[in-house]
């Protein structure tokens, strides 16, 4: 049996433990901690306090984590041990401080009968995930030197490798399994779900609904939300074909002579009398593929996830024509995700 140390009860695993937080905050913190340690959380706090002495665990024989010995040790220098943690400031202390700084969010109160017991629930997990979020962040950019940009895509990626309640995505591009765990952030808002990370964003190819151009996102130009980016990654060129798209009558134009443009590169046959408004009309409106309403008219200049598109069922690119018993009604969102896909 493994000797066990006296930390006053204050390991890692131990101070989740006993927080006095609901259930579903204790196992979020003890998957983190898990997964990634208090390590970081140690190096961050000595980043920013490298005057304060610190006791320290030998990684060789002590689990951090648990407080148990990697081996068997005598009796005395287990105690000798024991000895040294309780004449020292806490192990830990740093986890512990980070824990302190939720704590608030995340304490067994009273819930008023008027407030949706899921609602806390959900303001309380993402209290959670932001916290942790800010100090990760902090961790990649004042500890391994990324930029801020780089530092939060790598904590997004961190946190959304684990299972922590999100809705499960895969990603479009490089086929991984991704969780949502933020959606209050945004940050996989719309076709934004389709992808893990910007890297993946940067490689996504589209079809432009406005001109027909084939083209791939690319780098983000002036920062990570640019506009141009975000345009890009909703099957929208660029800033050029951005008024197009709100005006019904001038997309329509646009898109006949678009088609008319790809049925010649790849050898189809073309049918000039198809239109969006046709093709919406003679579907009803409704998206074949997720059966929902869709619209035609377009005030906005954001993504509208049910805005009506043209769909090829085979696409042009693989050989399908342009014709009438090949083309669907189907919502913006839809077809950019089924992209060059045959269902």
């Amino acid at each position: 049996m493994p000797a066990i140390f006296d930390y006053g009860d204050r390991s890692p695993l131990n101070m989740i433990a006993e927080l006095e937080v609901p259930e579903y905050g204790k196992e979020i913190l003890t998957k983190l901690l898990s997964e990634y340690g208090d390590q970081w959380h140690k190096e961050l706090d000595e980043f920013y306090n490298n005057d304060v002495p610190k006791w320290e665990i030998d990684p060789e024989f002590i689990d951090s984590h648990t407080g148990l010995a990697k081996e068997d040790l005598s009796t005395e220098d287990q105690l000798k041990i024991n000895r040294l943690l309780k004449s020292s400031s806490r192990p830990f202390i740093e986890y512990e401080d980070f824990l302190d700084n939720i704590i608030n969010w995340l304490e067994r109160d009273e819930i008023d009968d008027e407030v949706d017991e899921d609602q806390v629930k959900k303001w309380n997990i993402e209290s959670l995930l932001k916290d942790w979020r800010d100090q990760r962040i902090e961790y990649w950019m004042r500890i391994k030197g990324l930029s801020e940009p780089k530092a939060r895509n790598q904590t997004y990626l961190d946190i959304e490798k684990l299972d922590l309640g999100g809705k499960e995505c895969t990603c479009h591009i490089c086929g991984v399994f991704f969780y949502d765990n933020l959606p209050y952030l945004f940050h996989h808002n719309g076709v934004k779900e389709l992808y893990c990370s910007v890297n993946c964003e940067t490689k996504a190819s589209f079809e432009c609904i406005v001109c027909g151009e084939e083209y791939v996102v690319g780098l983000p130009h002036s920062s990570l939300f640019d506009k141009l980016r975000i345009l890009r990654l909703q099957s929208i060129c660029s800033l050029e074909c951005l008024p197009v798209y709100k005006t019904e009558k001038n997309l329509d134009s646009k898109y006949i002579s678009s088609a008319r443009r790809r049925a010649l590169k790849y050898g189809v046959t073309f049918d000039e009398t198809i239109t969006r408004k046709l093709v919406f009309e003679k579907d009803n409106g409704l998206c074949y593929l997720c059966k929902l309403e869709t619209h035609l008219e377009n005030s906005k200049d954001s993504y509208q996830p049910k805005l009506s598109t043209v769909d090829h069922i085979i696409p042009i690119s693989k050989g399908g024509p342009h014709t009438w018993e090949n083309v669907r009604n189907c919502c913006l969102k839809c077809n950019i995700t089924k992209h060059d896909r045959i269902y």
